[in-house]
C-alpha cells in the first residue's frame, strides 16, 4: 500500500491511466504505437493532473474539500516550488519534442485536446462560481480521456480507409464505452470523497449520476458484455471484440468497489477507484509474451 500511495500522490495514477488504456485501444485494433505517442501521453496528463491539484491547493476556497493529493501539491508549491516548476517545465519540453516525432495529424489532435484543457482549466479555477457548478467537470474530463486515449488508433484508421475496412462502429462504441467508464471513476470518486451535504455545489450531472451511481455502473457492464457478444456474433468487429471485455471488468469492478465503499479510507477508496480502470493490464501482459 504504500508504493500506492506514493504512486497516487505524485500523480503518476492517471499517466498509467491514459498509457494502458492507449496500448489497449491500439493492440485491440492492431496499430503499431511509436513510444513517443506513450511518452507525449503519459507526461502532458501528468503535467495536466500535477497543476490541477497545484492550483487546487492554492485556490482551494474550502478547505474541507482538499484532499492528501492537494495538500501534497501545495506544501512542495510553498517548500520545493523551484523543483516543481522545474519539474512541469522539462516535461512540457519533452512534450515539445515528441511533437517533432509524429504525424502532423495526430499532433494536431493532441492541439485540440489541450485547447479544450485549457478551457477547462479556465472554468475550473476562473472566478466564476456560476461557470465551475454549470461545467459538468466529470463528463468533460471522461471524454477528454477517452479521446486522448483512443486518437492514436482514430488517426491511423482515418488514414487507412482507403486501405481495408475502417469499421467506425467498433472504434465508436469502444470510444464512447471508455468515455462512459472514466465519467463514471470520476464520478464515484466525487462521491465518495465529498458529503452528500457538499454534492450540491457540483453540476446537475454529476449529481444525478452520483445519485444513481450503482445503476449507471451496472447499466455500462451490462452495456459492455452486449457490446462484446455482438461482436463475437458478428465476426466483423475485432477491436471491440477486444476492447469491450476489459471495459466490462472495470465497470463490474467499480461497482463492487462502491458497494464496499465503507469498508474502505478515504485514500485507499480513491487508490482503487484507478485501480479499478486497470483491467487491460492482464491482456497486455499476456500478449506481450
Amino acid at each position: 500500500m504504500p508504493l500506492l500511495r506514493i504512486w497516487h500522490l505524485l500523480s503518476l495514477d492517471a499517466p498509467t491511466l491514459a498509457i494502458v488504456w492507449c496500448l489497449a485501444f491500439a493492440w485491440a485494433a492492431g496499430v503499431p504505437l511509436s513510444p513517443f505517442v506513450l511518452l507525449l501521453l503519459g507526461l502532458a496528463t501528468w503535467v495536466a493532473y500535477v497543476g490541477d491539484r497545484v492550483l487546487d491547493a492554492r485556490l482551494g476556497r474550502d478547505p474541507t474539500l482538499l484532499r492528501d493529493r492537494h495538500r501534497f501539491y501545495g506544501e512542495l508549491w510553498r517548500s520545493r516550488r523551484p523543483w516543481l516548476l522545474g519539474s512541469l517545465g522539462a516535461a512540457a519540453a519533452v512534450c515539445g519534442v515528441c511533437c517533432l516525432r509524429l504525424p502532423l495529424t495526430l499532433v494536431g489532435g493532441y492541439a485540440l485536446v489541450t485547447a479544450v484543457s485549457l478551457a477547462y482549466f479556465g472554468v475550473v479555477h476562473g472566478r466564476s462560481a456560476a461557470l465551475r457548478r454549470a461545467l459538468p467537470k466529470e463528463a468533460v474530463v471522461g471524454s477528454v480521456f477517452a479521446f486522448a486515449t483512443s486518437l492514436p488508433v482514430l488517426v491511423d484508421r482515418a488514414q487507412a480507409r482507403s486501405a481495408g475496412p475502417f469499421l467506425p462502429a467498433s472504434l465508436a462504441v469502444g470510444v464512447v464505452l471508455l468515455a462512459l467508464l472514466a465519467w463514471m471513476n470520476c464520478v464515484c470518486i466525487e462521491r465518495w470523497e465529498t458529503a452528500p451535504t457538499q454534492l450540491h455545489t457540483a453540476d446537475p450531472s454529476t449529481r444525478l449520476a452520483a445519485r444513481h451511481a450503482p445503476f449507471l455502473l451496472a447499466g455500462g457492464a451490462i452495456a459492455a458484455v452486449l457490446a462484446t457478444l455482438g461482436a463475437r456474433e458478428l465476426r466483423s468487429l475485432p477491436t471491440l471484440a477486444r476492447l469491450a471485455p476489459l471495459l466490462a471488468a472495470s465497470f463490474l469492478v467499480l461497482w463492487l468497489l462502491d458497494r464496499r465503499r465503507a469498508q474502505l479510507s478515504p485514500v485507499a477508496l480513491r487508490i482503487a477507484a484507478d485501480l479499478a480502470l486497470l483491467t487491460p493490464i492482464v491482456t497486455l501482459v499476456l500478449h506481450v509474451r
